[in-house]
C-alpha cells in the first residue's frame, strides 16, 4: 500500500490591535492562493507587500 500525503500552509503573526477575524481572513487567503496554484507550498507573510511574501516549495 502506498500513502501520498501533500501539505500546504500559510503563516502569518496577529499584528498588535488587529481583530483576529482579519488575521484569519488573511491567512486563509494565503492558503487558497498556494492551493489554487499547485499545493505543497508553505506560504509565511512578514506583514510586507504582497509582492514580497515568500513561498517555499
Amino acid at each position: 500500500m502506498k500513502i501520498t500525503i501533500n501539505f500546504s500552509c500559510s503563516l502569518t503573526n496577529h499584528l498588535n490591535g488587529e481583530l483576529l477575524d482579519l488575521t484569519l481572513k488573511r491567512a486563509d487567503k494565503m492558503l487558497y492562493s498556494v492551493k489554487n496554484n499547485g499545493r505543497g507550498w508553505i506560504v509565511i507573510d512578514h506583514h510586507s507587500t504582497p509582492e514580497e511574501n515568500v513561498a517555499v516549495n
